[in-house]
């Protein structure tokens, strides 16, 4: 064992932004095709999330089999805005790959040693526990990430991404209020359709026992899955005008 094994440094336990990711399925499909076709599918994503993560100055990344855990230098409101942009894009293009993800997004103080493999903290458990637990695909947005967008100013309940909605468990949790989730897609409608409800609507038949998961964010998605711009009234419009005239 390494010395600094056992040593407290305090200059590693930061408070920091948290997100946790897993692939759905992947049990299922290393059962099924075996190991080769599980790895390709991995490999697929992890390409994916490293080429996001890389260019995030803020963010590292570390990968636990189909697990990924992303996490950040600080709990600024520039490091939100660098780890909440990469976890809504690795949602999306991992699905344009036919990868289904689900995770979650935390905040708070975690102790991180990378060199020794040092990962701890309750934001870490908080983003693990939601998203192993979470019965549907994509991600959200756990209690210690919304009461810190609040005290920065930025409460989740302005960010079009996202509606805060009774969110579906696979184990039920009592008294659990609902959460702000990701509304996969939703800001970057094509021909006023969300490409990625589609997606969703055509990987269901072959999602296995996983269907019901498929059906719940659907149903999220067909309620809040475009989002709008708001036109203004004749009204708005004359006041706009009057407003810029010499």
């Amino acid at each position: 064992m390494k010395p600094s094994f056992n040593i407290y440094d305090p200059r590693r336990c930061q408070n920091r932004w948290v997100c946790y990711f897993d692939i759905l399925g992947f049990k299922e499909r290393l059962k099924r095709d075996g190991i080769v076709a599980a790895v390709h599918w991995y490999f697929q994503s992890r390409e994916i999330v490293e080429s996001l993560i890389h260019k995030k100055t803020r963010l590292r990344l570390q990968c636990f089999s189909d697990t990924f855990l992303i996490y950040s230098s600080d709990d600024s409101a520039a490091s939100f805005l660098q780890i909440e942009q990469a976890a809504r894009w690795i949602v999306n293009l991992n699905l344009a790959k036919r990868i289904p993800l689900r995770g979650a997004v935390a905040c708070g103080e975690v102790y991180i040693a990378e060199e020794d493999d040092i990962y701890i903290g309750n934001p870490l458990n908080e983003a693990y526990g939601h998203g192993e637990n979470l019965n549907w695909i994509g991600f959200l947005l756990c209690r210690s990430a919304t009461q810190r967008l609040t005290d920065l100013g930025l409460p989740p309940s302005r960010r079009l991404n996202y509606r805060r909605f009774k969110i579906p468990w696979t184990k039920k949790i009592s008294g659990q209020k609902p959460l702000y989730a990701y509304l996969i897609g939703a800001s970057s409608p094509r021909n006023g359709q969300n490409d990625y409800l589609e997606i969703l609507r055509e990987m269901m038949p072959q999602a296995g026992n996983a269907k019901k998961k498929y059906q719940k964010i659907i149903d999220f998605l067909e309620q809040h899955g475009v989002l709008k711009i708001v036109e203004p009234t004749a009204d708005k419009l004359v006041a706009k005008a009057r407003s810029v005239r010499v």
